[in-house]
């Protein structure tokens, strides 16, 4: 049910009771423990999204209130302008370029983190590059990813063009095929699957 290693340490086995007895100087002392039944370790999640008119920080706020994970936006450190017009310019620029903006946000302990969902929207085929900066930023070996990415203009094949620059920057983690919709249902049932099974 339990065990004890030399510095006195209990650890749990499997449900059930247990005496555990030990001798100090002359004395015999006994302590009663009972090892409850335990679910699996949690998953710690962390939920990172950048959102340029909200639309995905709403997605992101869903899939925190799902998963019980951290929120936290990615922030390029230079404001991107509200100008629909003069923003579809910057981006491309940054695209073509393949720039990484620097970031205003950090994850704090990035380490504590098993899961990671990374929601963005598309920008010329493609995530934002400020997505790429923040990734590139950590060591993310280990670690599983899960991409949720919604676009009004873009399709799916845009979608996968993002994929393959999420991975290119993402080292070291496994980085799930994700779910490109603006579906509540279809995003729920996808953490569904994943995390939450």
């Amino acid at each position: 049910m339990a065990s004890v290693n030399k510095k006195g340490t209990v650890k749990a086995k499997k449900a059930g009771k247990a005496t555990i007895t030990a001798r100090v100087s002359s004395k015999k002392l006994r302590c009663n423990v009972v090892v409850h039944k335990f679910s699996a370790k949690k998953k710690d999640v962390l939920v990172a999204y950048f959102s340029q008119t909200g639309t995905t920080r709403a997605v992101a706020k869903k899939i925190r209130k799902l998963t019980g994970g951290d929120l936290l936006q990615i922030k390029s450190k230079k404001k991107y302008t509200s100008n629909y017009d003069k923003l579809v310019k910057i981006a491309k620029k940054e695209i073509d370029k393949n720039t990484r903006p620097k970031v205003a946000t950090a994850a704090k302990n990035i380490r504590s983190y098993d899961v990671i969902y990374v929601g963005y929207p598309i920008w010329w085929h493609t995530a934002p590059m400020t997505v790429g900066t923040f990734l590139e930023r950590y060591d993310l070996t280990g670690k599983t990813i899960y991409l949720v990415s919604q676009s009004a203009s873009m399709d799916r094949s845009q979608y996968e063009e993002s994929l393959v620059f999420i991975r290119g920057c993402a080292k070291g983690a496994m980085v799930d095929n994700g779910v490109f919709s603006k579906d509540n249902s279809v995003i729920t049932n996808y953490i569904n699957q994943n995390v939450l099974k």
